[in-house]
């Protein structure tokens, strides 16, 4: 866990006023948990990340990049993208577009048998799997088997899972729309 996350999570928390039993009450994340992310003496799972994010009403890119000039053309190479801190084994997520933007362009990449689960956000997304396949829930759908070539739009709002079920590597590009807006009790 970065210490330098907890840092900018505790700034970002201090700037909007918050207490952590506001934050509590947005998010449903205990105080304590807070509190032990904010000093860097525990890691933090994507969904509880985005929860945050969410609650302080900003992108994953905000939190997690260094911050970029503004200018109306923004280029980076692969090796350039922000490897985004996941628990989940075996998953591993690129920000490819950082900074302050409504657009949160992402690469996922998901050994077999590997998951993220119980996403929700602000705004809608998409994904295109470029490789594989990924099990794919929006609730309150089924489950749904998606495959190379084919494209997932939802409303980030419900809860989502990714799920690797097949026995090669599945890389799926796709990206976040927040929209900002002011945020909302999840």
């Amino acid at each position: 866990m970065s210490s330098q996350l907890g840092i900018k999570l505790r700034r970002l928390r201090a700037q909007r006023g918050l207490t952590l039993k506001e934050v509590q009450r947005i998010t449903g994340l205990s105080p304590s948990f807070i509190s032990m992310v904010e000093n860097g003496r525990t890691d933090i799972s994507l969904s509880r990340l985005m929860r945050l994010a969410d609650a302080y009403n900003v992108t994953l890119a905000d939190i997690l990049a260094p911050p970029e000039p503004d200018g109306p053309l923004s280029v980076k190479s692969l090796d350039e993208a922000t490897v985004m801190p996941v628990k989940e084994q075996g998953v591993r997520v690129l920000l490819l577009a950082p900074g302050e933007r409504d657009l949160e362009p992402y690469i996922m990449e998901f050994e077999p048998g590997s998951s993220l689960t119980n996403l929700a956000h602000q705004g809608e997304e998409f994904f295109h799997v470029l490789k594989g396949q990924i099990l794919f829930t929006v609730e309150p759908d089924v489950p749904r088997i998606l495959e190379t070539g084919q494209t997932a739009y939802f409303k980030g709002d419900h809860v989502h899972s990714f799920h690797n079920p097949g026995d090669e590597v599945c890389i799926i590009i796709g990206a976040v729309a927040r929209g900002l807006r002011p945020a909302t009790e999840i």
